[in-house]
Protein backbone atom coordinates (compact mmCIF):
# COMPACT_ATOMS: atom_id res chain seq x y z
CA UNK A 1 0.00 0.00 0.00
CA UNK A 2 2.90 2.33 0.72
CA UNK A 3 4.28 1.29 -2.30
CA UNK A 4 1.20 2.38 -4.48
CA UNK A 5 0.92 5.63 -2.92
CA UNK A 6 4.48 6.61 -3.41
CA UNK A 7 3.92 5.42 -6.94
CA UNK A 8 0.77 7.51 -7.51
CA UNK A 9 1.99 10.73 -5.81
CA UNK A 10 5.56 10.61 -8.40
CA UNK A 11 3.51 9.51 -11.37
CA UNK A 12 1.13 12.34 -10.61
CA UNK A 13 3.93 14.43 -10.42
CA UNK A 14 6.31 13.49 -13.53
CA UNK A 15 2.65 13.75 -15.88
CA UNK A 16 1.96 17.35 -14.94
CA UNK A 17 5.26 18.64 -16.10
CA UNK A 18 6.39 16.07 -19.04
CA UNK A 19 3.28 15.07 -19.96
CA UNK A 20 1.65 11.42 -20.40
CA UNK A 21 3.85 10.69 -23.70
CA UNK A 22 7.13 10.96 -22.38
CA UNK A 23 5.46 9.34 -18.98
CA UNK A 24 4.26 6.30 -20.44
CA UNK A 25 7.75 5.21 -21.63
CA UNK A 26 9.06 5.56 -18.26
CA UNK A 27 6.45 3.96 -16.57
CA UNK A 28 6.46 0.80 -19.01
CA UNK A 29 10.59 0.59 -18.11
CA UNK A 30 9.98 0.85 -14.16
CA UNK A 31 7.14 -1.71 -14.96
CA UNK A 32 9.89 -3.94 -15.79
CA UNK A 33 11.92 -3.68 -13.07
CA UNK A 34 9.14 -4.05 -10.38
CA UNK A 35 7.88 -7.38 -12.74
CA UNK A 36 11.38 -8.68 -11.95
CA UNK A 37 12.59 -8.35 -15.54
CA UNK A 38 16.35 -8.80 -16.37
CA UNK A 39 17.86 -5.75 -15.10
CA UNK A 40 19.58 -4.11 -18.09
CA UNK A 41 21.80 -0.76 -18.51
CA UNK A 42 19.36 1.51 -19.95
CA UNK A 43 19.04 5.18 -20.27
CA UNK A 44 15.58 5.22 -22.76
CA UNK A 45 13.97 7.38 -22.45
CA UNK A 46 16.51 10.14 -22.06
CA UNK A 47 16.25 13.22 -20.01
CA UNK A 48 19.12 15.85 -21.64
CA UNK A 49 20.24 18.34 -18.87
CA UNK A 50 22.48 20.71 -21.05
CA UNK A 51 24.89 22.72 -18.72
CA UNK A 52 26.09 25.87 -20.60
CA UNK A 53 29.69 25.08 -22.93
CA UNK A 54 29.59 21.83 -22.29
CA UNK A 55 29.05 19.95 -25.06
CA UNK A 56 25.64 20.41 -27.25
CA UNK A 57 27.08 18.57 -29.93
CA UNK A 58 26.63 15.17 -27.35
CA UNK A 59 22.61 15.97 -28.56
CA UNK A 60 23.92 14.29 -31.93
CA UNK A 61 24.95 11.01 -30.06
CA UNK A 62 21.34 11.07 -27.89
CA UNK A 63 19.05 11.85 -31.01
CA UNK A 64 20.87 8.43 -32.84
CA UNK A 65 20.64 6.58 -29.29
CA UNK A 66 16.86 7.38 -28.95
CA UNK A 67 15.59 7.05 -32.66
CA UNK A 68 18.67 4.78 -34.26
CA UNK A 69 17.93 3.24 -37.91
CA UNK A 70 14.54 5.59 -38.30
CA UNK A 71 17.09 8.77 -39.11
CA UNK A 72 20.43 8.90 -41.22
CA UNK A 73 23.88 7.97 -39.20
CA UNK A 74 25.24 11.42 -40.94
CA UNK A 75 22.59 13.39 -38.44
CA UNK A 76 24.06 16.03 -36.30
CA UNK A 77 22.27 18.33 -34.04
CA UNK A 78 23.06 21.81 -33.01
CA UNK A 79 19.68 23.29 -31.67
CA UNK A 80 16.66 20.54 -30.42
CA UNK A 81 13.97 22.98 -32.14
CA UNK A 82 15.70 22.49 -35.64
CA UNK A 83 16.11 19.08 -35.52
CA UNK A 84 12.83 18.17 -34.49
CA UNK A 85 11.41 20.47 -37.54
CA UNK A 86 13.65 17.89 -39.76
CA UNK A 87 13.09 14.88 -38.40
CA UNK A 88 10.03 15.14 -36.01
CA UNK A 89 8.24 12.05 -37.94
CA UNK A 90 11.05 9.53 -37.85
CA UNK A 91 11.90 10.71 -34.11
CA UNK A 92 9.27 12.66 -32.93
CA UNK A 93 9.95 14.69 -28.95
CA UNK A 94 7.66 12.11 -27.15
CA UNK A 95 10.24 9.96 -27.49
CA UNK A 96 12.32 12.06 -24.56
CA UNK A 97 11.83 12.71 -21.25
CA UNK A 98 13.31 16.28 -22.06
CA UNK A 99 15.00 17.02 -25.01
CA UNK A 100 15.18 21.32 -25.85
CA UNK A 101 16.73 23.74 -26.93
CA UNK A 102 18.22 26.11 -23.71
CA UNK A 103 19.72 25.73 -20.37
CA UNK A 104 16.86 24.32 -18.32
CA UNK A 105 18.12 22.55 -14.90
CA UNK A 106 17.82 19.14 -13.80
CA UNK A 107 14.43 19.26 -11.65
CA UNK A 108 13.50 16.06 -11.36
CA UNK A 109 14.91 14.04 -8.49
CA UNK A 110 12.73 10.56 -9.57
CA UNK A 111 14.33 10.78 -13.32
CA UNK A 112 18.03 10.27 -12.23
CA UNK A 113 18.30 7.01 -13.91
CA UNK A 114 17.78 8.61 -17.16
CA UNK A 115 19.54 11.69 -17.30
CA UNK A 116 22.26 12.40 -19.29
CA UNK A 117 25.03 15.73 -18.64
CA UNK A 118 28.26 16.43 -20.14
CA UNK A 119 30.49 18.10 -17.56
CA UNK A 120 33.40 20.49 -18.03
CA UNK A 121 36.62 21.78 -16.35
CA UNK A 122 34.57 25.26 -14.68
CA UNK A 123 37.71 27.29 -15.51
CA UNK A 124 36.69 26.30 -20.08
CA UNK A 125 33.18 26.60 -19.20
CA UNK A 126 33.74 29.92 -17.89
CA UNK A 127 35.90 31.51 -20.57
CA UNK A 128 34.00 29.56 -23.35
CA UNK A 129 30.79 31.39 -21.90
CA UNK A 130 32.77 34.78 -22.14
CA UNK A 131 33.58 34.89 -25.50
CA UNK A 132 30.52 32.82 -26.84
CA UNK A 133 27.75 34.17 -28.90
CA UNK A 134 25.92 35.74 -27.55
CA UNK A 135 28.55 36.92 -24.96
CA UNK A 136 28.48 36.47 -21.64
CA UNK A 137 26.66 33.35 -21.95
CA UNK A 138 23.64 32.78 -19.33
CA UNK A 139 24.46 35.94 -17.05
CA UNK A 140 21.47 38.02 -18.33
CA UNK A 141 22.63 40.80 -15.26
CA UNK A 142 25.92 41.31 -17.61
CA UNK A 143 24.42 41.34 -20.89
CA UNK A 144 22.18 44.37 -19.33
CA UNK A 145 25.00 45.91 -17.49
CA UNK A 146 27.52 45.83 -20.89
CA UNK A 147 24.63 46.35 -23.55
CA UNK A 148 24.63 43.34 -25.31
CA UNK A 149 22.75 43.30 -28.12
CA UNK A 150 22.69 42.46 -31.35
CA UNK A 151 25.45 40.23 -31.31
CA UNK A 152 27.60 42.50 -29.45
CA UNK A 153 28.74 44.30 -26.46
CA UNK A 154 30.40 47.20 -25.06
CA UNK A 155 34.33 47.30 -26.39
CA UNK A 156 34.08 44.48 -28.36
CA UNK A 157 36.96 43.70 -30.84
CA UNK A 158 36.90 41.90 -34.40
CA UNK A 159 39.09 39.19 -34.75
CA UNK A 160 38.95 37.10 -37.71
CA UNK A 161 35.95 38.91 -39.32
CA UNK A 162 33.94 38.81 -35.98
CA UNK A 163 33.15 40.76 -32.91
CA UNK A 164 34.49 39.50 -29.35
CA UNK A 165 34.54 40.16 -26.07
CA UNK A 166 36.85 42.70 -25.19
CA UNK A 167 38.71 41.67 -21.98
CA UNK A 168 40.24 44.94 -21.47
CA UNK A 169 36.35 46.27 -20.93
CA UNK A 170 35.01 43.53 -19.79
CA UNK A 171 36.90 41.87 -17.20
CA UNK A 172 36.88 37.98 -17.36
CA UNK A 173 36.46 37.53 -13.26
CA UNK A 174 33.65 39.61 -13.61
CA UNK A 175 31.87 36.94 -15.55
CA UNK A 176 33.64 34.45 -14.19
CA UNK A 177 31.63 35.51 -10.78
CA UNK A 178 28.49 35.59 -12.25
CA UNK A 179 28.47 31.90 -13.51
CA UNK A 180 30.79 30.63 -11.10
CA UNK A 181 28.81 28.06 -9.47
CA UNK A 182 26.73 26.97 -13.07
CA UNK A 183 27.26 23.43 -12.64
CA UNK A 184 26.19 23.00 -9.33
CA UNK A 185 23.07 25.37 -9.56
CA UNK A 186 22.00 23.06 -12.32
CA UNK A 187 22.21 19.81 -10.71
CA UNK A 188 20.58 21.09 -7.94
CA UNK A 189 17.04 22.81 -9.90
CA UNK A 190 18.58 26.23 -10.12
CA UNK A 191 19.87 28.69 -13.06
CA UNK A 192 22.86 28.81 -14.00
CA UNK A 193 23.33 32.32 -12.67
CA UNK A 194 21.77 31.73 -9.32
CA UNK A 195 23.07 33.79 -6.72
CA UNK A 196 21.85 31.50 -4.17
CA UNK A 197 24.43 29.54 -1.83
CA UNK A 198 25.43 26.14 -3.92
CA UNK A 199 24.61 22.60 -2.56
CA UNK A 200 27.60 21.38 -3.93
CA UNK A 201 26.86 18.09 -1.55
CA UNK A 202 22.90 17.28 -3.50
CA UNK A 203 24.84 18.24 -6.93
CA UNK A 204 27.70 15.17 -6.26
CA UNK A 205 25.06 13.10 -5.02
CA UNK A 206 22.45 14.22 -8.14
CA UNK A 207 25.61 13.21 -10.31
CA UNK A 208 26.70 9.97 -9.54
CA UNK A 209 23.37 8.56 -9.90
CA UNK A 210 22.86 9.90 -13.61
CA UNK A 211 22.59 7.22 -16.33
CA UNK A 212 25.54 8.90 -18.13
CA UNK A 213 27.55 11.67 -17.38
CA UNK A 214 30.58 12.63 -19.80
CA UNK A 215 33.23 15.09 -19.50
CA UNK A 216 33.90 17.65 -22.61
CA UNK A 217 37.85 17.20 -22.31
CA UNK A 218 37.34 13.16 -22.89
CA UNK A 219 34.91 13.86 -26.07
CA UNK A 220 35.94 10.47 -27.32
CA UNK A 221 36.03 8.28 -24.35
CA UNK A 222 32.65 9.78 -23.56
CA UNK A 223 31.39 8.39 -26.63
CA UNK A 224 32.68 5.60 -26.18
CA UNK A 225 31.59 4.60 -22.48
CA UNK A 226 28.28 5.44 -24.12
CA UNK A 227 28.25 2.74 -26.20
CA UNK A 228 30.17 0.68 -23.67
CA UNK A 229 27.03 1.35 -21.73
CA UNK A 230 23.81 1.20 -23.83
CA UNK A 231 25.13 -0.67 -27.04
CA UNK A 232 25.16 0.14 -30.22
CA UNK A 233 28.21 1.49 -32.67
CA UNK A 234 29.71 4.78 -32.49
CA UNK A 235 28.89 7.16 -35.49
CA UNK A 236 31.45 9.25 -37.15
CA UNK A 237 28.79 12.20 -36.61
CA UNK A 238 29.28 11.57 -33.32
CA UNK A 239 32.97 13.21 -33.19
CA UNK A 240 31.42 16.46 -34.67
CA UNK A 241 31.88 19.53 -33.33
CA UNK A 242 28.67 21.17 -34.29
CA UNK A 243 29.56 24.85 -32.10
CA UNK A 244 33.24 25.80 -32.62
CA UNK A 245 34.42 28.07 -30.25
CA UNK A 246 36.04 31.10 -31.38
CA UNK A 247 38.90 31.68 -28.98
CA UNK A 248 40.61 29.03 -27.71
CA UNK A 249 44.06 27.46 -28.46
CA UNK A 250 44.75 23.41 -29.12
CA UNK A 251 45.58 23.66 -24.99
CA UNK A 252 42.34 25.59 -24.19
CA UNK A 253 41.89 29.02 -23.15
CA UNK A 254 44.73 31.08 -21.26
CA UNK A 255 42.88 30.38 -18.00
CA UNK A 256 46.48 32.68 -16.23
CA UNK A 257 45.94 35.20 -18.45
CA UNK A 258 42.67 35.66 -18.16
CA UNK A 259 41.19 34.67 -14.50
CA UNK A 260 45.17 34.77 -13.22
CA UNK A 261 44.52 33.53 -10.03
CA UNK A 262 40.68 33.26 -9.49
CA UNK A 263 39.16 29.87 -9.29
CA UNK A 264 36.01 28.38 -8.65
CA UNK A 265 35.14 26.36 -5.71
CA UNK A 266 31.61 24.48 -6.03
CA UNK A 267 32.28 24.02 -9.50
CA UNK A 268 35.38 22.48 -9.24
CA UNK A 269 34.87 20.09 -6.45
CA UNK A 270 31.54 19.17 -8.61
CA UNK A 271 34.00 18.79 -11.69
CA UNK A 272 36.52 16.57 -9.60
CA UNK A 273 33.45 14.00 -8.44
CA UNK A 274 32.61 14.11 -11.99
CA UNK A 275 36.02 13.11 -13.24
CA UNK A 276 35.93 10.34 -10.78
CA UNK A 277 32.76 9.08 -11.48
CA UNK A 278 33.83 9.04 -15.42
CA UNK A 279 36.91 7.42 -14.39
CA UNK A 280 35.21 4.41 -12.42
CA UNK A 281 32.80 4.30 -15.26
CA UNK A 282 35.52 3.66 -17.58
CA UNK A 283 37.43 0.72 -15.77
CA UNK A 284 33.91 -1.01 -15.27
CA UNK A 285 33.19 -1.28 -18.06
CA UNK A 286 37.48 -1.95 -19.43
CA UNK A 287 37.43 0.63 -21.87
CA UNK A 288 40.93 2.45 -22.29
CA UNK A 289 41.98 5.42 -24.64
CA UNK A 290 43.62 3.08 -26.50
CA UNK A 291 40.40 0.67 -27.42
CA UNK A 292 38.70 3.58 -27.71
CA UNK A 293 40.42 5.15 -30.91
CA UNK A 294 40.61 1.71 -32.00
CA UNK A 295 37.12 1.63 -32.38
CA UNK A 296 36.11 4.80 -33.43
CA UNK A 297 38.62 4.14 -36.25
CA UNK A 298 36.46 1.29 -37.27
CA UNK A 299 33.41 3.15 -37.14
CA UNK A 300 34.55 5.53 -39.69
CA UNK A 301 35.89 8.66 -37.63
CA UNK A 302 39.17 8.90 -40.05
CA UNK A 303 37.28 9.83 -42.87
CA UNK A 304 34.28 12.11 -41.68
CA UNK A 305 35.35 13.19 -38.22
CA UNK A 306 36.79 17.01 -37.94
CA UNK A 307 38.57 16.42 -34.51
CA UNK A 308 42.13 15.83 -34.02
CA UNK A 309 41.48 12.27 -33.21
CA UNK A 310 40.94 11.64 -36.75
CA UNK A 311 44.16 12.57 -38.10
CA UNK A 312 46.03 9.79 -36.87
CA UNK A 313 46.19 5.81 -37.11
CA UNK A 314 44.84 4.12 -33.97
CA UNK A 315 48.63 3.13 -33.29
CA UNK A 316 49.37 6.73 -34.03
CA UNK A 317 47.09 8.19 -31.55
CA UNK A 318 49.13 6.26 -28.55
CA UNK A 319 52.06 7.96 -29.78
CA UNK A 320 50.61 11.45 -30.19
CA UNK A 321 48.89 11.31 -26.57
CA UNK A 322 45.71 10.77 -27.25
CA UNK A 323 42.95 11.94 -26.37
CA UNK A 324 44.03 15.22 -26.81
CA UNK A 325 41.10 17.06 -29.10
CA UNK A 326 40.17 20.77 -27.33
CA UNK A 327 36.62 20.34 -27.31
CA UNK A 328 35.08 24.24 -27.31
CA UNK A 329 31.55 25.61 -28.62
CA UNK A 330 30.17 28.99 -29.31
Amino acid sequence: AILVRYRSRMVSSIVGTLGRGAVFLVLAHLAGALRGAPPSESILPIYWVHIPKAGSSFQTTIVHATCGGSIPDGVTVKEAGAFFRHWKEQCPKEKFLRFECGHAPFEHPEMRAHAAVMVRDPLQRILSGYFAEPELHDCPRLQAQYNCTKKRCDGDVERDGRLTTNPSVIPPTEYAECVKDCSTNMLTGRSCDSASPPNVSLAIATLREFGFVGLTGEWELSVCLWHAKFGGQPLAAELYNVRPGVKASHRGYDVKGLLGKWRPSSDARVYTAAKEHFRAELERHNLTAKSCAEWLVRAGAKKQSKLWLTRFRADEQTEQGYPAAVYDED
